[in-house]
């Protein structure tokens, strides 16, 4: 394994980077907000053809971008040593071929995927080079703007399969966190809980384009927030399913330091498995599809025992599948 370290930078600067990170879609949104007030026709007409164009510019359905500069930005290691968060891989990956990397947990706001794959702060771009990844995320999240141009500076895209597709079959590679909006609602400190045995749209997705499976884990992912209690049941749980099943995400009522969404000071390292090879299947049957999910999980649990000791040694439980369903033998 090999290990991204970053060295130690002034905590209140670390502090404020981070702070900065979390609280920029609402800057970005309120600064929009406060320029629509400034009485200018031509500014007004700007503004005007501005949200045309996040409206109806289509991007990040396509291969989104991915300018450089604002990935190296010198901040985002601030950040990456608040934690700290590390990047590990176990193997190299051949270059100029596609992947569809695979994210667990998804946490309450992903932050490996952030400062490990959307960012240079730990040297991605040199730990694989030659693998063009893009994390992609809620199509609602192009819909806001000034951020979604943030978001496609970093070369996000948006998780719905034109773009996904896009950007497989420009030979580069897509990253997931595959349990989106009900694991977010699962995340709190020491527990691994997954939502993965019906998550099976990522395996279709590579085999579709015989791209190959990379399971990625953020040990310590689920540990730098808390959120108020939602167990199963509770008037909260309800009301998070409910407004899930609408619009596609669910709200997560979270704290970390202070008692406010500052994240605990712990680290994450992000390691990135080994690649599953699969073939190319233009339509895979539910049956081969569900095989190949088996080959995931189980190389996804051979990555998590094999780092669970070391990388979360004060864990309160192991990796749990919670919506784990009977399936037939292959």
């Amino acid at each position: 394994m090999k290990i991204q370290h970053r060295s130690v930078e002034p905590r209140l600067l670390q502090l404020l980077a981070v702070t900065t990170m979390l609280l920029s879609p609402i800057g970005m949104l309120a600064a929009f907000m406060a320029t629509l007030k400034i009485k200018s026709h031509k500014i007004r007409a700007a503004l005007l053809s501005f949200i045309l164009y996040t409206f109806f510019n289509k991007a990040h359905e396509r291969r989104g971008r991915n300018n450089g500069w604002l990935r190296d930005l010198f901040t985002w290691n601030l950040c990456a040593d608040y934690f700290p968060i590390s990047l590990h891989k176990t193997v190299n990956l051949p270059r100029d071929k596609p992947y569809v990397f695979a994210y667990h947990p998804h946490g309450i706001l992903g932050a490996g995927v952030v400062l490990g794959i959307a960012t240079n702060a730990l040297g991605i771009k040199q730990l694989l080079p030659g693998v063009n990844i893009h994390p992609a995320t809620l199509d609602m999240n192009f819909r806001i703007p000034v951020f979604r141009d943030f978001l496609l500076s970093l070369g996000f895209i948006s998780c719905e399969s034109t773009a996904l597709d896009a950007v497989l079959s420009n030979n580069e590679s897509v990253m997931l966190a595959v349990g989106g909006a009900a694991e977010a609602m699962d995340s709190r400190p020491g527990t691994n809980f997954l939502t993965l045995d019906t998550r099976l749209g990522f395996i279709r997705l590579a085999l579709r384009h015989g791209a190959s499976l990379v399971p990625v884990f953020g040990f310590g992912e689920t540990d730098i927030f808390s959120q108020t209690e939602n167990r199963e049941g509770s008037f909260l749980r309800r009301f998070q399913e409910l407004f899930k099943d609408w619009f596609t995400f669910s709200p997560v009522f979270f704290y970390g330091r202070f008692g406010v969404v500052i994240p605990y000071r712990r680290p994450v390292a992000v390691v990135i498995g080994k690649p599953i090879h699969v073939p190319k299947l233009l339509d895979p049957s539910d049956l081969q599809v569900r095989k190949w999910h088996s080959v995931y999980v189980k190389a996804l649990k051979e990555l998590y025992n094999a780092h669970k000791d070391e990388l979360l040694p004060h864990r309160t439980s192991d990796l749990v599948i919670v919506d784990q369903i009977a399936v037939p033998k292959l």
